[in-house]
């Protein structure tokens, strides 16, 4: 574990780590830790970098030996978020998930049996969140995605598998493209 200068770890911070896992969690300097964050490490590598901020009842879970959760500079993670990563989630520098905000990059592979769904295969796919995206309040991000820098997710959308351009709105369920920003380059 390794925590950089001039990072306020908050109050009622739980530590969850599995014992005797490969694993290891990496938080930059002057970060921001609100309230009763959950930082769940089970195996893998959390990667919290400089300046960012993580707010109140914030969840931020690492599931498997192999997995890689990566916060880059200066993100924000919203009241009540959930990060869940069992494989790879990258959230680049300056990116935003509002408040109540889900990321997860994996998935019970159901089939309708009588299989407790608990014990049925699980798939996962790697989530790129791009530079500067921000992820309004109670957006769900699922496996397989990739979401271009300078995008921004409209409140309550589900954004599904599959790469959405930069410089766009995403809104609905499932979310697409519904126009371009004003100020998003026109080669994107």
């Amino acid at each position: 574990m390794q925590v950089g200068p001039g990072t306020d770890l908050g109050s009622g911070m739980l530590l969850d780590l599995t014992s005797g896992a490969d694993a290891s969690l990496e938080i930059g300097s002057a970060c921001v830790f609100e309230n009763a964050i959950r930082l769940q490490i089970l195996g893998g590598r959390l990667q919290i970098g400089d300046a960012s901020e993580v707010r109140d009842s914030a969840v931020l879970k690492v599931s498997m030996p192999t997995a890689q959760l990566r916060l880059g500079h200066h993100v924000k993670v919203g009241r009540g978020a959930t990060v869940h990563c069992r494989d790879q989630v990258s959230i680049e520098d300056y990116a935003t998930l509002g408040e109540r905000v889900t990321v997860v990059d994996s998935f019970h592979d159901v089939d309708g049996s009588d299989v407790w769904t608990m014990e049925q295969p699980v798939g996962s796919g790697p989530v790129h969140i791009g530079r500067n995206v921000l992820v309004l309040s109670g957006a769900v991000v699922l496996h397989g995605v990739t979401i271009g820098r300078n995008a921004v997710v409209a409140a309550n959308a589900i954004v599904p598998s599959g790469d959405h351009a930069p410089g766009c709105v995403l809104f609905g369920v499932p979310a697409r493209a519904v126009r371009r920003l004003p100020c998003a380059p026109a080669d994107e």
